[in-house]
């Protein structure tokens, strides 16, 4: 039993960084700016972003290519193309840390930028289908919420 509560307490920290990255993300492609306070957030962006690359990479990842195995037709499409996006989001993200976001190095930002908006976007849908089925408990409808109250 003592494993149970280290989990949900590192889900739940990983629940909060998501959060946050996104808040911070909305902020630097709203705000492009050439103030400290811009350049900041950047690198909070990369700190927030590193201990969230690695949960995709070894959690998420591995979980969506398992689930995809498990599942047929279209949702193991679904969960195969969100395992796809969210490497390459994480990829283009980890690479710019490395490189930065100067001119020779914006595509790769753009790549970064509409990969995570693209995974965003397909995991509320698989979230929300998910919490429509025919079996679907109490508290599933509330995890769709959940999702659409962070990535909506």
């Amino acid at each position: 039993m003592p494993a149970r509560p280290t989990r949900s307490k590192g889900i739940r920290w990983i629940l909060a960084i998501t959060a946050l990255e996104i808040a911070n993300a909305s902020y630097l492609a709203a705000f492009d700016s050439a103030t400290i306070f811009y350049h900041v957030n950047v690198v909070l962006h990369v700190a927030l972003g590193l201990p969230l690359a690695a949960a995709i990479l070894f959690m998420s990842i591995p979980a969506l290519v398992k689930g995809a195995g498990r599942s047929a037709g279209i949702l193991s499409v679904l969960l195969r193309v969100l395992a796809f996006l969210a490497a390459l989001s994480v990829i283009s993200g980890l690479a710019l840390a490395l490189t930065g976001t100067a001119r020779p190095w914006y595509w790769l930002l753009r790549l970064h930028v509409v990969t995570a908006v693209a995974g965003g976007g397909l995991l509320l849908a698989i979230v929300w289908a998910w919490s429509r089925r025919p079996s679907a408990g109490a508290k599933d409808p509330l995890v769709f919420r959940w999702n659409f109250a962070v990535l909506g």
